[in-house]
Order: C-alpha cells, then sequence, then structure tokens
C-alpha cells in the first residue's frame, strides 16, 4: 500500500504540472458539457417557411396563424409567386413552403377537403422529415378544430384518444435526455482514455523501463497509475452532477450514493 501511495502521490504531481492536461481534464469537460447539451438535439426550431396564400381568407389566415405561433416555425417570407419562393429555397433562405390554393375556405365549409401544398427542402433527410410531420400535426390540429365548429356531433364521436403523460421529463426537454449520456461518456473518456494515455506516455518518455528495474511489482504499477484518473472522473463526475442540477434543473431523483457506487464500478 505504501508502494501504491507513493506512485499516486507522483502522478498527482505530474498532473498538476503539465500544464497542457490540466485543462483537458476540468476545463474541457465542462465546457463540452454545457455547448454539446445545447447543441447534441434532434428537435428543430424557427423553422424558415414560405408562405403562399392564395384564398386570402379567414380560415386561411388562420392556418397561416398557427403555423406563426408554434415554435417550430418562423414565418420568413409572404409572396404569390411560388417560383421566387422555390429560388429562395435553392438559395437556403428557406426550408419549407406553404401552398394554400384559391377557394381554401369554400371547399372547408363544404366538407371537400381542401389540398395544402407543403414544399421541403430535403436536403437533410431527417430534418426534412420531422419538418414534414411538424407541419402535419398543425394542420391536423387545425382540421379537429374547425371540425368541432362545423360539426360538433361529429367530431365528439371521433374515436378513442390516447393521451400521454410523461413521469420523468414531462416537458419533454431535450436537455434533461442528453445531459446524463454526454456526463457519463465524457467521465469514461477520462477515467480510460487520459490514463491510457499516460501509461503511453511513459513508455515514449523512456521512463517505463526505469520502472521495470525498480522492485515496483505489476500489480502496484497499474494501480498507481490508474487510481489517479479515477479520482479524478469521480470528481468531473460530482462537477458535472451540480452543473446538471443548477444550470440544466435536472434534479437526482434516488440514492445519489449508488450513483458513485455503480460509477465506481464502472471506472
Amino acid at each position: 500500500m505504501r508502494t501504491i501511495r507513493f506512485i499516486i502521490e507522483k502522478e498527482f504531481k505530474q498532473i498538476f504540472r503539465n500544464k497542457m492536461m490540466l485543462p483537458i481534464i476540468f476545463v474541457l469537460p465542462i465546457v463540452q458539457l454545457v455547448i454539446l447539451s445545447y447543441t447534441a438535439t434532434f428537435e428543430i426550431k424557427n423553422v424558415s417557411l414560405g408562405v403562399i396564400d392564395m384564398d386570402q381568407s379567414n380560415s386561411s389566415r388562420e392556418l397561416i396563424h398557427k403555423f406563426s405561433a408554434s415554435p417550430f416555425f418562423d414565418i420568413t417570407a409572404q409572396d404569390f409567386d411560388l417560383k421566387k419562393l422555390e429560388f429562395q429555397m435553392k438559395q437556403g433562405d428557406l426550408e419549407q413552403i406553404i401552398y394554400i390554393n384559391n377557394g381554401f375556405e369554400e371547399q372547408l365549409k363544404a366538407g371537400e377537403g381542401p389540398q395544402v401544398q407543403i414544399i421541403t427542402d430535403a436536403i437533410n433527410g431527417s430534418a426534412a422529415n420531422l419538418m414534414s410531420y411538424y407541419a402535419s400535426a398543425i394542420m391536423m390540429d387545425f382540421n379537429k378544430n374547425i371540425l368541432l365548429q362545423t360539426q360538433p356531433m361529429l367530431a365528439s364521436g371521433l374515436g378513442i384518444s390516447t393521451p400521454y403523460q410523461f413521469w420523468f421529463n414531462p416537458e419533454l426537454d431535450y436537455k434533461k435526455y442528453m445531459v446524463p449520456g454526454i456526463l457519463v461518456l465524457l467521465v469514461t473518456m477520462i477515467g480510460t482514455f487520459l490514463s491510457g494515455m499516460n501509461i503511453v506516455r511513459e513508455k515514449e518518455l523512456g521512463t517505463i523501463e526505469q520502472l521495470n528495474v525498480t522492485p515496483i511489482k505489476k500489480h502496484q504499477f497499474i494501480i498507481g497509475k490508474l487510481m489517479p484518473f479515477w479520482i479524478i472522473s469521480m470528481f468531473v463526475l460530482v462537477l458535472g452532477m451540480l452543473l446538471a442540477h443548477f444550470v440544466f434543473k435536472i434534479h437526482i431523483v434516488g440514492s445519489v450514493g449508488l450513483v458513485f457506487a455503480v460509477a465506481s464500478i464502472y471506472l
């Protein structure tokens, strides 16, 4: 144990003397946790939307208002020329176009089912699918509201509704999904990647040959080399959990001790 303690002390001295490694260990994980938690998301918001309203009726304006009120869409262009908006889409200024035909309100009142054209920039396939899904969901909600206004008896018997309730993330905040995963990834990198680099560094500097001729046993060498980064990984885990609690409002419901026990075994 005394030999292991001396190796651990030596490793900590080397770590804190290395000015390049300190930011990698303590600063970079925190910066990555904050930045990646906001950027690593599959949510799409503020989609640049172009609108062509050939009907200019109350119903068409109500549909457009639903798009503008949504956090997923930002109406940046309104025109009557489809080719003009398509050109803007090719230039990258628009991501989606909604085309409302003339006679939209009349067909809606007559129950003929008016059609609305959705043109989506599909350069990014997954993003295009999400944008189309958001637009379809808004129009489905619009159709339901129109049906409630015009034919309330029919709307009341539309079928069985299945509302969903989320216990652990009721707001469906994507950061609450990403922060724990990113934190585990960062702790893993420090506990395994940097400790492996540390042993390789000993070989590159030639000091590992000097250690081979000393009475240090293999298990003492390995434990002494890995233990400092295990301690640092647990420290980074504490910092990450505090950051998740105070910045991202992610509260741990359960045993904190169990989290650290499993993390220590994992590392």
